[in-house]
């Protein structure tokens, strides 16, 4: 089921995240050059996407239709995804993996307060209580 691949899917990123932080330090601790653990992270992300595009039913109009779709918010969405990897990568170089993570996981929070700031949603309770009580712990 579609709900059941996107669990699958969740579930392999969160188990990925920890070993991508455990090895980017061990290459910066290394002196491996920053560009080039960038370099090779990105290549391999790009690879992986690229097996994922080819291994789910693609389908060449659909994609072509979403693409013209998204119009003007695609190079934006690229460039802040782009910026969102690469800023990942250096501040597990340069700070420490658990506040890296702890920013990382509260994406939920800032996605939240975004998405009432700007796009004017209305949340149920669960919602914006869901946040508060994770802080509060």
């Amino acid at each position: 089921s579609r709900r059941a691949r996107g669990r699958l899917i969740m579930l392999v990123g969160i188990l990925a995240v920890t070993p991508d932080a455990l090895f980017i330090r061990m290459l910066a601790e290394a002196g491996t050059d920053n560009f080039c653990i960038i370099a090779w992270k990105m290549a391999f992300s790009c690879l992986f996407t690229g097996l994922y595009t080819v291994f789910c039913p693609f389908q060449p109009r659909a994609l072509l239709q979403g693409l013209r779709r998204a119009g003007p918010y695609l190079l934006p969405a690229v460039l802040v995804q782009s910026a969102t990897n690469v800023g990942f990568t250096m501040s597990l170089i340069f700070g420490s993996a658990a506040r890296t993570l702890l920013f990382v996981n509260l994406n939920l929070l800032w996605t939240t307060l975004l998405g009432v700031a700007v796009l004017h949603e209305r949340l149920p309770r669960r919602t914006l209580a869901a946040p508060a009580v994770c802080l509060g712990e």
